[in-house]
């Protein structure tokens, strides 16, 4: 097995979009919020997933909110502050994460009145769940990385007598690296620090031959 060293940002929440209202039993509430199906029994507020096989306990504590591209950061500030957001996070893809101090049964009309500003383009609310990794940095909590730093590119090394790994940059800025695989090695580990935050494609080539390709994010 070939590695390299990396970092990935995780975003370690599970969202689930909302919209309408459609119904509710005498032991059942149900809602569909953006074709996600919420129900609440047991008095505890639950999220189907798309299948609809599994469910999962909302977390009332946390929302993401992704704003219009034409949203400036000043504009933002106000709306967090407008709205009692407190900011915990914001991933690659744009979406911020907020803690809130709502009830569980107004979480949705609060979520609803978010979503209808002119400033945001799609509100979501979270689910509770296990984390994938854990912080790895004390000063910096709302950093978050897998537990190893490694991303794997397998491969057989039967019948190759050349391979080469190439970091190129996708979204960031840099040239492309090409590193030479020691094929008496069973690893390969490529220290990324020096590289600038962004996506990168990873790929790798045996004797001229592209064999595999991964897209990393290195913060």
């Amino acid at each position: 097995m070939k590695s390299f060293t990396t970092f990935i940002a995780i975003l370690a929440f599970f969202f689930f979009n909302l919209s309408n209202l459609y119904g509710q039993s005498s032991d059942t509430i149900n809602t569909n919020f953006n074709d996600t199906r919420f129900s609440k029994f047991d008095g505890v507020w639950h999220a189907y997933d798309s299948i609809g096989n599994s469910y999962y306990e909302i977390n009332k504590d946390f929302i993401s909110i992704k704003y219009e591209k034409t949203t400036t950061s000043n504009q933002i500030k106000v709306f967090e502050a407008s709205n009692q957001l407190v900011f915990k996070r914001k991933n690659v893809l744009g979406w911020y994460d907020y803690e809130v101090n709502v009830s569980e049964d107004s979480i949705f009309n609060y979520v609803i009145n978010l979503e209808s500003s002119s400033l945001t383009n799609l509100v979501e609310i979270s689910t509770k769940g296990s984390y994938l990794s854990t912080p790895n940095d004390s000063e910096h909590g709302n950093q978050w990385y897998p537990a190893d730093s490694y991303i794997d590119v397998d491969f057989s090394i039967e019948n190759v007598s050349n391979v080469t790994i190439a970091v190129s940059p996708v979204s960031g800025s840099g040239s492309v690296n090409n590193y030479v695989v020691n094929l008496n090695e069973s690893t390969k580990q490529i220290d990324v620090s020096n590289l600038n935050t962004g996506w990168y494609s990873v790929t790798l080539m045996c004797d001229g031959t592209l064999k595999d390709a991964k897209l990393v994010y290195v913060n």
